[in-house]
């Protein structure tokens, strides 16, 4: 068994908290900074979707947890099990809501759009400072 030492069962016991708190439907990111100072890592790649803590804060759209995930070090190129970025989530999520609204779907309020655009630039900003840095 790969994981039969306390270390790595405490690893994966945070890593897998830290998915679940970034998934839930409330923007407390507060309660993302005890896994985080406790270790857990920002990039864990797991769970049914072989996601990240980011794209489940961006799937439950909650900017303040996207937010304290790349401040802590959340890589937003990692792909999915579908081969999509962050970036790429967030795009089709604008995409298929704006699709949804001018098909005369109530889709989401402009509230919720506006925050799928304030993700977008976050994740942006991230990418622009990978980049630099990388240079």
């Amino acid at each position: 068994v790969l994981f039969n030492t306390p270390i790595a069962e405490e690893y994966l016991k945070l890593a897998n908290q830290l998915e679940e708190l970034a998934y839930q439907y409330n923007d407390n990111p507060e309660e993302l900074k005890n896994p985080i100072a406790q270790g857990a890592d920002v990039n864990f790649y797991g769970g049914i979707h072989k996601q990240t803590p980011l794209n489940n804060a961006i799937w439950a759209g909650r900017l303040n947890k996207v937010g304290i995930l790349l401040a802590a070090g959340a890589n937003p190129l990692i792909k999915d099990s579908e081969s999509n970025t962050a970036l790429d989530q967030v795009l089709k999520g604008i995409e298929q809501e704006k699709r949804l609204q001018s098909q005369g779907y109530p889709g989401v309020t402009e509230k919720e759009l506006r925050k799928l655009e304030d993700i977008k630039r976050l994740l942006e900003e991230a990418i622009e400072k990978q980049s630099t840095a990388a240079k």
